[in-house]
């Protein structure tokens, strides 16, 4: 078929998708529908999954660690990775050795509020779909050793999911990779 045979096919169907797209609605929400507050709940983050991926990084740039790139995920209720806003909270910790509480000494505490969509589009990676938090440690050094990360999100209902990681951090005379920005 020759090409200006499919001008007016093309045409055709962009003028049938445009039409049928306009249903007249407002965009908004009626907070007290039912129907409204059962679409929300499929879509809220049922849980959070701090990633494998996280890992010390370098602030000052110098190889040495003096913070951390928390990686997380959080899951709706079928276990799809969901946008989430409300306030991501982290906890580090020395891993101790052979003891029924793992948890060692704490090193950090961080609270790092994602209410805005400035604030979503800068810690969610939309390639990945997940979230990085660059950290820093404030006055401190990270030693070769095994952490515990506390990971926890507040959600804007009150809601809290949590999650704990684990990695070992080893020099073996390579500097950790550069913080992706202070955040």
């Amino acid at each position: 078929m020759p090409r200006a045979c499919w001008i007016p096919i093309f045409v055709g169907l962009l003028a049938l998708t445009l039409g049928t797209g306009c249903n007249g609605s407002t965009g908004r929400f009626d907070p007290d529908n039912p129907d409204l507050a059962d679409a929300i709940q499929l879509v809220m983050p049922r849980e959070l999954r701090v990633e494998g991926f996280t890992k010390p990084v370098s602030f000052i740039g110098d190889g040495s660690a003096d913070g951390l790139e928390a990686v997380v995920k959080t899951l709706d209720y079928g276990g799809d990775p969901v946008k989430s806003v409300g306030t991501f909270n982290f906890e580090l910790y020395t891993m101790r050795m052979a003891s029924g509480d793992r948890l060692g000494e704490r090193l950090a505490v961080w609270s790092v509020p994602v209410h805005t969509r400035d604030q979503l589009e800068s810690f969610w990676d939309r390639f990945a779909r997940f979230y990085r938090f660059s950290l820093r440690i404030d006055g401190a050094r990270l030693k070769a050793g095994r952490y515990i990360i506390n990971a926890w999100l507040v959600l804007p209902n009150g809601e809290r999911i949590f999650d704990t990681g684990q990695f070992e951090f080893n020099y073996e005379g390579q500097e950790v990779p550069p913080a992706l920005a202070a955040r």
